[in-house]
């Protein structure tokens, strides 16, 4: 019993040491989202060695799995900040629906509704396409669809009680049938960029590296305080995505709920994000108290923008 579990320790422990290579392999990629959950497993393997009296060999195992969420640290803590003490004045909802999950856009829509939310941004946005109208008692101002609304809508929608004004869309890569949105909106005097996305999944390999250079050059486009939210299908340690928040100085909740999937809760691979920069930070960051059918867990943000001065 104690050789296999060994065994089976020296090929997660393999696996780690693969999810930290810098390949562009889509099975690599993988392995690079969930190795923290691979860490942990390896941890729970080396205790039961310990107590079983392998001491030695759980001993080792305990090392690497310690060893390999050091490193893990060291990746996020650069872009990590911790809440702020500060009032919010901004409230966000980021929630990929499941584009099949038709059955539960009412349900959806009447949270929505219900929420005091200044800003939703909405990935697979079918469930709640056909009560748009309804929406718009709440937020009248969208970006996403054809002619405001009227038309065809894509699978990124933005609602939002301010208006948004230079709109943009835009694919980041022709491999992709997602769009990012992005707008701008004015709280209190200050200008705020506003950046909706959803990239391709990890087992698409260059293809979902090239979204995510692509995200970056619209993103050191922009000027000034900056939210972008979305599926990016990267945990947080997932190294493209920490090169992302390096190069524009973008910040994540220390703590950051698990999304996915959503039978793991808080423990599942945080792969959607809220994140800011300039002159935002967060006052709370949690799920959204219901996953509504769809197989990822939504956000709700409250930030804080310090106002311009007069």
């Amino acid at each position: 019993m104690r050789g296999a579990l060994f065994l089976v320790g020296l090929i997660l422990a393999g696996l780690i040491a693969l999810g930290h290579l810098d390949w562009l392999d889509p099975i690599i990629l993988i392995l690079n989202n969930i190795r923290v959950h691979l860490s942990a497993l390896l941890g729970l393997v080396a205790l039961l060695l310990i107590m079983g009296r392998a001491v030695r060999r759980g001993t080792v195992l305990l090392g690497c799995a310690v060893l390999a969420l050091v490193l893990d640290y060291r990746d996020i803590a650069p872009s990590s900040r911790g809440m702020a003490t500060a009032e919010p004045n901004l409230k966000v909802i980021a929630f990929n629906m499941l584009g099949s999950n038709m059955e539960n856009g009412p349900a959806i829509a009447d949270y929505l509704l219900q929420t005091d939310a200044d800003l939703v941004l909405l990935n697979e946005s079918a469930p709640v396409v056909p009560l748009l109208e309804t929406l718009r008692a709440s937020y009248p101002f969208l970006l996403g669809c054809d002619e405001q609304g009227e038309g065809q809508c894509g699978d990124v929608l933005v609602l939002s009680r301010l208006e948004l004004k230079a709109p943009r869309i835009t694919r980041l890569t022709g491999a992709s049938g997602h769009q990012t949105i992005a707008a701008q909106v004015v709280m209190e005097g200050k200008k705020l960029n506003v950046v909706s996305t959803h990239l391709l999944r990890p087992y698409f390999g260059q293809q979902q590296i090239g979204e995510f250079i692509a995200l970056r050059g619209l993103l050191e486009g922009l000027e000034g305080t900056t939210l972008v939210a979305g599926d990016f299908n990267a945990a947080a340690w997932f190294g493209p995505f920490t090169e992302l928040l390096d190069a524009t100085g973008l910040t994540r909740a220390a703590f950051e709920p698990g999304t996915w999937p959503v039978v793991m809760g808080n423990f599942g691979a945080p792969i959607d994000h809220v994140l800011v920069s300039g002159d935002a930070a967060f006052t709370s960051l949690s799920a959204m108290p219901d996953h509504f059918g769809s197989n990822h867990r939504g956000l709700v943000a409250e930030i804080a923008l310090k106002p311009e001065a007069s």
